[in-house]
């Protein structure tokens, strides 16, 4: 639950005024007579809705209206991890803070399917503060571009759903752009989808691969233009394709899905071990 809002003060151990706070959790902790320690607080992705940097978060404590930097050192990653406050002899209210603002959204799924008609329909999941709107996004000639605009339902956990009105007519990449008040963006994960009928003109060997993968085309896509993209929709190469057979060096990205695509919309999916 939230804690309740409060004015971000230097009146802790830590001087630097906090920036923002957790408000889907906290804690009261009040020990049995007078104290002084540390207070240690975990996260683990599910109620934690921070994007920031490890070294920026806090433990925030709550004093009356006011929220308080107890300084900390954090441990982990983003999706997992602790931060240790300074030795303290207040005892109140306590959550995650932070020194910075997080982008305000945290998906919890995004998923696209072909519906009977033959329409891509794109649904996702998210807890949003302050968002303003939702960029459902396709791939064009290598470029995404917005294909429709959905405004935010507001702060909470929310769902959304959106069918593209014309057909697919062969296999294409989505994406979800978020922005919020601030002009601020996050992309969801690229989605593959495929029209009714169309056979796979691209094949990849090995598949995951860990360096060289052995791409092999039908030849009816000679002379065709391909995009090397990233899980997150950006474009790392683009080719012409010139044999039936030909490598892609995957040793120079980091591990994570990517997509080869070409212009008549054949996409092949290579996971980088």
């Amino acid at each position: 639950g939230n804690a309740g809002a409060g004015t971000f003060t230097a009146g802790g151990t830590d001087p630097t005024p906090l920036v923002s706070y957790n408000p889907q959790e906290y804690w009261n902790i009040v020990p049995a007579g007078t104290a002084t320690g540390s207070v240690t607080l975990y996260w683990d992705g599910y109620n934690d809705s921070y994007n920031n940097p490890i070294s920026q978060r806090r433990v925030a404590h709550k004093v009356g209206v006011n929220w308080l930097n107890e300084g900390g050192t954090a441990t982990g990653t983003t999706t997992s991890g602790s931060v240790t406050s300074n030795s303290i002899s207040s005892w109140t209210t306590f959550s995650l803070g932070s020194i910075s603002v997080a982008l305000p959204l945290r998906w919890l799924s995004v998923s696209g399917i072909v519906n009977n008609q033959g329409n891509a329909v794109i649904s996702w999941k998210v807890v949003e503060e302050g968002v303003k709107t939702y960029e459902i996004q396709k791939q064009v000639a290598g470029t995404f571009v917005t294909i429709a605009t959905i405004n935010s339902q507001g702060n909470g956990e929310n769902a959304y759903l959106f069918t593209e009105s014309i057909a697919l007519k062969e296999s294409s990449l989505y994406r979800i752009r978020q922005v919020d008040g601030n002009g601020r963006a996050t992309f969801s994960a690229v989605m593959q989808l495929h029209a009714p009928g169309v056979k796979r003109l691209l094949t990849v060997f090995p598949n995951p691969v860990k360096a060289m993968a052995t791409v092999s085309v039908s030849p009816d896509l000679l002379d065709k233009r391909a995009w090397l993209i990233d899980g997150n929709g950006k474009v790392l190469d683009d080719l012409i394709i010139k044999q039936t057979s030909f490598s892609i060096d995957l040793s120079r990205y980091q591990t994570g899905t990517y997509y080869l695509k070409t212009a008549d919309g054949a996409v092949v999916r290579m996971t980088r071990l």
